[in-house]
């Protein structure tokens, strides 16, 4: 008699990683196409992926969750064309649990897009741990991104997906350099002594004490040869462990303040200085912030033409205002107009919603009225 095993932990893990990529990365990157902002026929584009990604992820989730999947699939339904024929699912589509499991689409599988992407998302990674570390949120514009690779196409599969970089680490500029000397690139050897131990025996005493002083150029060879002499003992490949790590010079006056990050594969360099002039931008983006949340709790939809009008209590907010002003196509690439003070708002349109929010330590009254 067969047995058929019910192993759950060789698929959910894969599942869950799924689940982050298309929530932490394809929606999360996709946002603005979603929203339709560059246009009807991207906006479809990106929709309809987003929507097969859902229907194929609740017929593969219906055995594990078949209430929270049968939920979303009923979300979706009304979204179906008229014939259904062609997603191979039969005539009977009341519920998810009617359906077939999904076939694999190997039309879809495209490993130079996979492989960009996973070197896009180590890049972002390493990036959003230096934020993290020195406590600098995303909303906070930096100047400058360098990312060194000694394999230019890992640089340039990263580059064919630049405005994900300058997005999502919001930095200005980001430079891609295989220029050791330039980023300060240095190499250090390492070694699982236990291991070592019963190979060199007698000898490992020397190498332990003299391993820590060996040339960066050194352990860059033995990367490239898999052979070093240290104090005089031959090893070969697979006795050390080769570690690349940054070396950052001595910041000068008025110029950078790099932090470094590394998965010993690809190195970055994230300028953390804090420019006023980018801080600006950085408050426009919350006054942007603050309209978007006002339009949310106002159940308006992107499509919505909505007039924004700010004011302050008398005397106090001037600086703020200043910097709307000069930050003003930080806020319209966003709100595709400019708010406006409240003193010309006439009272013949009607208010949306009205209320008082915090910018930084500023308060402000934002009244939203239809165009």
């Amino acid at each position: 008699m067969r047995h058929i095993a019910y192993r759950l932990y060789t698929v959910v893990n894969q599942i869950l990683g799924l689940i982050d990529e298309l929530t932490n990365w394809y929606i999360r990157f996709n946002r603005r196409r979603l929203k339709g902002e560059n246009g009807l026929e991207d906006t479809l584009h990106a929709l309809n992926t987003l929507f097969e990604t859902l229907f194929t992820l609740c017929r593969t989730l219906s055995a594990f969750t078949p209430f929270v999947t049968e939920n979303i699939y009923q979300g979706l339904r009304p979204f179906f064309p008229a014939d259904v024929s062609h997603l191979g699912v039969g005539h009977d589509v009341r519920s998810l649990h009617f359906l077939p499991f999904p076939h694999v689409r190997e039309e879809y599988f495209d490993p130079v897009m996979e492989r960009q992407v996973s070197r896009l998302q180590a890049v972002i990674d390493l990036g959003r741990e230096v934020r993290q570390r020195k406590v600098i949120p995303v909303k906070t514009p930096l100047a400058e991104l360098v990312v060194f690779h000694p394999d230019q196409g890992y640089l340039d599969d990263v580059k064919s997906l630049l405005p994900y970089v300058e997005q999502e680490l919001n930095v200005r500029t980001v430079v891609f350099t295989s220029d050791e000397a330039r980023c300060g690139i240095k190499f250090r050897a390492d070694a699982d002594y236990a291991v070592l131990g019963r190979k060199l025996r007698k000898d490992l005493a020397r190498v332990k004490k003299a391993l820590p002083n060996v040339a960066s150029e050194d352990v860059k060879a033995y990367l490239a040869t898999g052979q070093i002499t240290v104090d005089g003992v031959e090893l070969v490949k697979g006795d050390l462990t080769a570690t690349r790590y940054v070396e950052v010079p001595p910041r000068t006056e008025g110029g950078p303040e790099y932090e470094t990050n590394t998965n010993n594969d690809v190195v970055i360099l994230l300028d953390c200085l804090r420019r006023p002039e980018l801080e600006q931008e950085g408050t426009a983006r919350e006054v942007v912030n603050r309209v978007q949340r006002l339009r949310k709790k106002a159940g308006l939809v992107a499509t919505d033409d909505i007039d924004v009008f700010y004011s302050f209590t008398e005397g106090l907010g001037k600086e703020l205002e200043d910097i709307m002003v000069a930050s003003d196509d930080v806020i319209c690439r966003t709100l595709k107009k400019s708010p406006r003070p409240k003193t010309e708002f006439t009272g013949e349109r009607d208010v949306v919603i009205e209320e008082e929010v915090e910018v930084g330590d500023d308060k402000m009254t934002l009244t939203l009225v239809w165009a």
